[in-house]
């Protein structure tokens, strides 16, 4: 597994910068896991990069995507998948079983599209590699918070993100 980025201490309003950096590190079609904890920020990260790729590589209609609402973006936890564009965004935290992944029929979520984000996948790389197949690249963004408390007691939220190649790691599988 190979780093390919890493940005420390990164706070909500540094998001736009790193999700356009990270857009130009992976090659697409990607494939991108997001492992952290609960409330970590990982559908919070897609909101972002939703709203940093233009109107065409979003291929939507209307005004330009910079500066909308990225609350537009929602967790697929209870849908599983959810699509906007060339981005498809998958939750995995309610999957029981490795099989429950054939039954989503991922392929067809993830046809024309650029991104495919996975929540809760890092245990599915198999099964999403054996879905989505050799023409995609595959990632992990590992989002891990920090907390720490200002001089006004105020709880301030950062985060470490790292980016990781995982097509070494599927060959091994």
């Amino acid at each position: 597994m190979k780093e390919l980025g890493c940005w420390k201490k990164a706070f909500e309003a540094d998001l736009d910068y790193i999700c356009l950096e990270l857009r130009d590190l992976v090659e697409t079609p990607a494939c991108i896991i997001l492992n952290g904890t609960v409330g970590a920020g990982k559908t919070t990260f897609v909101q972002f990069f939703s709203k940093n790729l233009n109107k065409s590589e979003m291929n939507l209609k209307g005004p330009a995507r910079g500066g909308e609402d990225v609350s537009e973006v929602t967790s697929p936890t209870y849908s599983i998948v959810n699509e906007q564009g060339q981005i498809a965004h998958a939750d995995f935290y309610r999957l029981e079983r490795m099989e429950d992944i054939i039954h989503l029929e991922l392929n067809l979520y993830a046809e024309n599209k650029r991104f495919f984000f996975v929540e809760w996948g890092v245990d599915y790389l198999k099964a999403l590699h054996d879905e989505l197949g050799e023409n995609y690249s595959y990632y992990e963004l590992r989002i891990e918070p920090n907390q720490s408390k200002t001089e006004l007691s105020e709880e301030v939220v950062s985060r470490n993100l790292t980016l990781f190649g995982l097509n070494d790691v599927i060959r091994d599988i």
